[in-house]
């Protein structure tokens, strides 16, 4: 981690073998007989010593090179999240101290570094590696959170953005969040998605929906994107007051193997002057994204009494290998009111799909994908806000859902 300066570290002479040698090579399998011995092949960007300002400034790219170029040296510092239990990760800080951090955390990258070698001038130009193991999982995005100069990320588990919640009595859902948010300027950033790897941005909320007639209103929720987005609320109101049902709650992933669907909405009904003709149900949680709810209006033919009844949305799932379908759509059913007007909700997104429309409100999206009943969007696999001279993705064969800025 870094050799000592001759200042802090009180170091006055550097060891080619004790100090060069093992900062820059990181292989222990290759014999010592084998390695680079010659200062002449620890130039920067010759292939070992990697830019770094200003750890590396004094070591030339070329021409003249010495012991004391290395005071201070510093290599690529790799940080790996290990799987600790069901909810939460680890990863070992620069003194070799277990640092526990959960699943659900919104990954700072910028403050972890920062815990290794402090940035300068709030640029952390040290080049930095996080890897996520094949049993670690992160479902809550993870962010860049500063400047980089150069930034590399190594997935063989999950890297996943939330799912966005079903929009409540009548309203727009929310959109998915994703995976990889890069939320500063940065100068180079590579994205390796090794076999098995998934990165897949959250399903976006589906569209409540709202009908109203004869002195009701049914306001249905919308389904919940896959990845933790919670149904949306449903609400109906006549002449003797309003009432409320909460969405199912959405579940969020935490490794490669769950496979459990969201809550099922509630329905809610009301009666104005003993009118029971009609029916709407609730959307069904899915392992994908849940279903819409549905909504129904009814009257009798003088309008003297009236009935109104909504079904909430059904949460979103947490399953990440197919076939994640979707959660149903909540049924309508105008049964025995002679006026009436209304329909059922549309289903959640199955795998990688949008949901549904329907007639009433929108199912939640699958992996990456939007809310039906033109809901929202659903999550990029990776999404950049900041100012990057360079994304590189690699020819890692893992699997992405949603879109990927460059």
């Amino acid at each position: 981690m870094a050799i000592k300066s001759d200042s802090a570290g009180g170091l006055t002479t550097l060891s080619f073998e004790s100090h060069i040698v093992p900062e820059f090579i990181t292989d222990n399998a290759t014999p010592t007989s084998l390695r680079p011995h010659s200062l002449s092949e620890y130039y920067v960007n010759g292939g070992l010593v990697p830019a770094a300002t200003p750890q590396n400034d004094n070591v030339p790219t070329t021409g003249t090179i010495q012991f004391s170029d290395f005071y201070g040296a510093v290599n690529v510092i790799k940080v790996e999240f290990f799987e600790l239990d069901t909810n939460n990760n680890y990863y070992l800080d620069k003194d070799g101290v277990s640092i526990s951090i959960s699943k659900s955390s919104q990954v700072n990258l910028y403050n972890i570094a920062d815990t290794f070698v402090p940035n300068v001038s709030n640029e952390q130009n040290v080049p930095f590696e996080f890897i996520i193991d094949s049993d670690a999982c992160f479902n809550s995005s993870m962010q860049s959170g500063g400047y980089f100069g150069d930034l590399s990320i190594t997935n063989k588990g999950i890297i996943a953005g939330r799912g966005g919640n079903g929009g409540s009595n009548g309203g727009n859902g929310n959109s998915g969040t994703a995976a990889i948010r890069i939320t500063h300027n940065a100068n180079k950033i590579t994205i390796d998605n090794l076999g098995g790897g998934i990165i897949a941005g959250g399903g976006g909320g589906g569209r409540g929906d709202t009908v109203s007639a004869y002195g009701s209103s049914a306001k249905a929720g919308g389904g919940g994107g896959w990845n933790g987005g919670d149904g949306g609320n449903s609400n109906v109101s006549g002449l003797s007051g309003s009432d409320t049902s909460s969405g199912g709650n959405g579940n969020l992933v935490k490794s490669k193997s769950d496979a459990n669907a969201g809550g099922n909405g509630a329905n809610r009904a009301r009666n104005d002057n003993g009118l029971n003709g009609g029916f709407a149900g609730s959307g069904a949680g899915g392992l994908g994204g849940g279903g819409g709810g549905g909504n129904h209006v009814g009257s009798n033919n003088e309008q003297t009494a009236n009935d109104a009844s909504a079904g909430s949305g059904g949460g979103g799932g947490n399953k990440i290998i197919a076939n994640a379908s979707g959660g149903s759509g909540g049924v309508y059913s105008p049964a025995f009111a002679p006026l009436h007007a209304g329909g059922p909700g549309g289903g959640g997104g199955t795998n990688t799909n949008s949901g549904s429309s329907g007639s009433a409100a929108g199912g939640g999206g699958g992996w990456g994908a939007a809310g039906g009943g033109s809901g929202s969007n659903g999550g990029k696999a990776l999404q950049r806000t900041g100012t990057v001279t360079s994304i590189t993705y690699t020819t890692g064969t893992g699997t992405y859902y949603g879109t990927k800025d460059t």
